[in-house]
C-alpha cells in the first residue's frame, strides 16, 4: 500500500530499441503497462528516453539502440554510435540524420502520450553525451549545438501539454563549458522545454566546473 506516504509515481528507463524495435515501428507497450499499473494506485510515470549505456561493451549496442542505426546499412548515420574507452556507448546525435531519427521517436512518443494525466513528464538524458579525447570523428561543438537546437524546436509540437525536459550538463570539447551550457538552458527554455540534470547552473561550482 502507497496511502499516507510521499511516493508520487515512477521515473522509469526505456531504452531506444526498446521503443523501436524496428525502423519506424514503434512499441510503447512497456510503458502503456507500467503507466496503467501507476494509474490504478494514482499514481504518475516519468517516461525516461535512454539512448545511452554507461560502464559496458560494445555489445550493449544491441540492447540499447535500434539495429537500423548501427548495422552500417545507411552510411547518413556515419555509424550510428560510438564508443568511450569501453565506459559509454551513446548515438551519434551531433549528426543530422541520427537526430532525425530520435526527433522521430519523441514525435512518436508525443503522439501517444501528450496530455495523458498519468504521464508527468519525458525526461531526455543528458547534454554531455560523452568526455573524452580525441573527440569522436565527424563530431564538432557546432554541429553537436545544431542537433540540441533542433531537437529543442521539436518538442513543443510534439508535447504541447506534457513536460518534456532535456538534462543538461557540460558540453564536449567546452572550454569550461559555461558559454555553450548558458546559451542551450536559454534557449531550450525560450522554446518551451524544461531543464534540469547535475550541471543546471552555469555560473556555479558544480561538479561540471
Amino acid at each position: 500500500s502507497t496511502s499516507g506516504t510521499n511516493f508520487k509515481g515512477c521515473n522509469i528507463r526505456y531504452y531506444w530499441q526498446c521503443l523501436e524495435p524496428t525502423k519506424d515501428n514503434y512499441d510503447f507497450s512497456r510503458i502503456r503497462s507500467h503507466r496503467n499499473t501507476l494509474a490504478a494506485i494514482g499514481k504518475r510515470l516519468i517516461i525516461q528516453v535512454q539512448e545511452r549505456k554507461g560502464g559496458g561493451p560494445t555489445s550493449f549496442v544491441n540492447y540499447v539502440l535500434p539495429t537500423y542505426l548501427t548495422n552500417g546499412s545507411d552510411s547518413a548515420y556515419d555509424g550510428g554510435y560510438y564508443l568511450e574507452s569501453g565506459h559509454v556507448m551513446g548515438p551519434k546525435i551531433w549528426v543530422p540524420a541520427v537526430m532525425t531519427r530520435f526527433i522521430k521517436l519523441l514525435q512518436a512518443l508525443g503522439a501517444e502520450f501528450n496530455s495523458d494525466p498519468w504521464v508527468e513528464m519525458v525526461l531526455i538524458e543528458e547534454t554531455s553525451l560523452f568526455n573524452q579525447t580525441p573527440v569522436p570523428s565527424g563530431y564538432t561543438s557546432s554541429a553537436m549545438q545544431t542537433q540540441y537546437y533542433r531537437l529543442a524546436d521539436a518538442i513543443a509540437p510534439a508535447f504541447p501539454n506534457t513536460v518534456c525536459e532535456i538534462m543538461t550538463n557540460w558540453s564536449p570539447s567546452d572550454s569550461g563549458g559555461q558559454t555553450t551550457l548558458r546559451n542551450w538552458i536559454d534557449y531550450f527554455i525560450s522554446k518551451r522545454v524544461a531543464v534540469g540534470g547535475p550541471d543546471l547552473h552555469p555560473d556555479g561550482n558544480t561538479w561540471g566546473s
